[in-house]
């Protein structure tokens, strides 16, 4: 830096450094959400999903969440091996799922952060449940700085079905949702 662009100071009481004054702190803020998007059940029934999640950031870096989400899952018939023979079943249930999940901020403090997220869970379907776990990405865009709009992708397995025929389930949601920052 040239020596005519600085000025010198003799007391530096008055001066206050700030690195970067855009960035936010959101410690110890509470978000709500409200989501909708699309769920695919185990890959091969598409149906929309309803949502909320509400969050709590214990640093800059980590916030601490739980879910809730519905959808309706309609597959048509296909065959199912059993162990004794096969069967042609038809899907068609409402879903109830929950998770506590922690997100990895990895931009805290700007007007675009994405993260990473992870987390476990029940799934309620047809009269039973089932344990859960998930992992996902997503990007929270703050159009104000209280305000974001979410976009997210997760991955939820599980398993299902009765002690003869349990089955693994993977089942992606992709949602879009608002947050709101108290």
């Amino acid at each position: 830096v040239h020596a005519s662009l600085c000025q010198e100071f003799d007391d530096m009481s008055d001066l206050e450094f700030r690195p970067n004054p855009r960035l936010f702190s959101r410690i110890g803020s509470f978000s709500f959400t409200a989501f909708t998007g699309g769920y695919a059940f185990d890959k091969k029934s598409n149906s929309l999903v309803l949502g909320g999640r509400v969050g709590y950031y214990l640093f800059e870096l980590i916030e601490v969440e739980g879910s809730v989400g519905w959808t309706h899952v309609q597959r048509p018939a296909e065959i199912v091996e059993s162990l004794f023979g096969l069967t042609l079943e038809e899907e068609d249930f409402h879903m109830v799922y929950y998770a506590m999940n922690m997100n990895l901020k990895l931009l805290p403090g700007r007007q675009i952060v994405p993260f990473v997220t992870g987390g476990a869970g029940s799934s309620i379907m047809e009269g039973a449940t089932e344990a859960s776990y998930n992992f996902g990405a997503g990007c929270d865009t703050f159009v104000k700085k209280t305000v974001a709009v979410r976009f997210e992708f997760r991955n939820y397995s599980f398993e299902s079905g009765s002690s003869e025929s349990r089955r693994d389930n993977t089942n992606f949601e992709f949602s879009v949702g608002s947050t709101f920052l108290f």
